[in-house]
C-alpha cells in the first residue's frame, strides 16, 4: 500500500491562493486521471475548511480552468483536472 501521492511542482508556481492550491492537490490526489465525485463536506474536511470555503474554491478553480465540472451528471458533483498533466500520464 503506498502512503504517498505524486502532485505536479508546477502546481506550485501557479497563481492560486495557498487554499486554492490544497483543494486542488487534493482533488489530484482523489483522481487518479479519472474523474472525481466529491461532496462539498468531503472537501471541507479533508482540506480543513468550511463547506462555504469548499463551494467558493470550487467555483475558483472552475473559472481559473485549473478543474472542469462535468454537467452529465446533476445528482453530484463530478470534477476532474484540466490544466496540468497528471502525475500518472507518465
Amino acid at each position: 500500500m503506498k502512503n504517498y501521492f505524486r502532485v505536479p511542482n508546477e502546481i506550485f508556481n501557479k497563481p492560486l491562493t495557498t487554499t486554492e492550491k490544497m483543494v486542488l492537490i487534493y482533488i489530484y490526489r482523489c483522481t487518479n486521471n479519472k474523474v472525481f465525485s466529491p461532496s462539498y463536506t468531503t472537501i471541507a474536511d479533508k482540506c480543513s475548511i468550511t463547506r462555504r470555503s469548499a463551494i467558493r474554491i470550487i467555483n475558483s478553480l472552475i473559472e481559473k480552468g485549473e478543474i472542469i465540472k462535468d454537467k452529465k451528471h446533476r445528482e453530484f458533483n463530478t470534477y476532474m483536472v484540466s490544466s496540468c498533466h497528471h502525475p500518472s500520464d507518465k
